[in-house]
């Protein structure tokens, strides 16, 4: 289990492509079957996990810190509302999300630590093009990297409510509060219809979610020609260099479901669908040589974890995709 953790038997990821690489079919091809395997490794120590797996009730209380819906501190239950509300308890049992790490099988990622991530982001533009998922996944990033460097921050960490606005941090939040970092811009696009001006040392982008719900229900060929048109214009402004600065984020899966969130939206967010537009869309990036954040894989056990029942735990982010995004910015480990 140890080796399987740390992957010493492994070489480094390569979270940025080169060009050389994806001159060569070979390496090419290669390359994307290392990157895009992986699964959660849990690093629990045995003795630990058999105190904490089987206590899921033993913390069940109210808390007034934490809001609707509620997640309670030690980790084992979360809670909607009051217990004296009259709507009942809603309990989701989880082992500790911090206690897992998302672990290529065939490559080894440097593992950043909240002072890592500071470090490593210092001097360094991001611009995360997308949806409420893009929102969510700037929060976890600047909350780990700036704020507490824990999943909740009692003062929330600076993390952003809302996902329709865009919104830039600049030197002015945290550990992040000085002129030697740049900005960190989350951009709301969640239909594709721009890549951004491709500026800043990374841009990640992802769309998927809205056209799939029920207010725009996009068939899968109208999917195929939307992410066509994205990738021309990436292209356009020259494979090479795009390369280098540049991260497809999969769309992430969805909790399965039958509430209001599917009745009365008419909603077409199931995984098939969203694994479909994935598919795609992935196979696009790649076969122009541009890297993809295997999110959906990252995500499908982890939706019955979501305490809103559709974003990502900051706790799971910053054992995945943050840990990528990272990796791609300080190859080095950030040393």
């Amino acid at each position: 289990m140890a080796t399987v953790r740390t992957g010493t038997n492994l070489p480094t990821c390569q979270m940025k492509p080169s060009n050389t690489i994806m001159k060569d079919v070979t390496a090419k091809k290669k390359y994307y079957s290392i990157m895009d395997g992986g699964r959660w490794v849990t690093t629990w120590e045995h003795d630990e996990l058999k105190e904490k797996l089987f206590t899921l009730i033993s913390d069940v209380s109210y808390n007034p810190k934490y809001q609707n819906p509620q997640r309670i501190p030690g980790g084992s239950v979360y809670l909607n509302g009051k217990p004296s509300s009259g709507r009942g308890v809603k309990a989701r049992p989880f082992v500790g999300h911090e206690k897992y790490l998302w672990t290529p099988y065939k490559c080894k990622m440097n593992f950043f630590s909240p002072e890592d991530a500071n470090k490593c982001i210092k001097g360094k533009s991001l611009e995360l093009r997308g949806d409420s998922h893009m929102r969510q996944l700037f929060n976890a990033l600047t909350v780990y990297a700036c704020g507490c460097g824990k999943a909740y921050c009692m003062d929330g960490g600076g993390a952003q409510k809302g996902w329709g606005g865009n919104q830039c941090w600049k030197g002015n939040f945290g550990r992040c509060s000085s002129p030697e970092y740049k900005n960190i811009c989350v951009q709301n696009d969640p239909d594709g219809v721009r890549i951004g001006d491709l500026t800043a040392d990374l841009t990640v982008s992802n769309y998927g979610q809205h056209p799939a719900d029920g207010a725009h229900r996009w068939k899968y060929q109208k999917y195929r020609s939307s992410i066509d048109k994205y990738v021309n214009s990436l292209n356009a402004k020259g494979k090479e260099n795009v390369r280098g600065r540049f991260l497809w984020m999969e769309t992430v899966a969805s909790m399965f479901r039958k509430d209001s969130w599917v009745r009365g939206y008419k909603d077409w967010r199931s995984n098939g669908r969203i694994g479909a537009y994935n598919q795609y869309a992935t196979s696009k990036m790649q076969e122009n040589g541009y890297g993809v954040l295997n999110t959906f894989r990252q995500s499908m056990s982890m939706t019955r974890l979501n305490p809103d029942m559709a974003h990502l735990e900051h706790a799971i982010l910053h054992r995945s995709t943050v840990q990528q995004i990272l990796n791609f910015l300080c190859p080095d480990g950030g040393q």
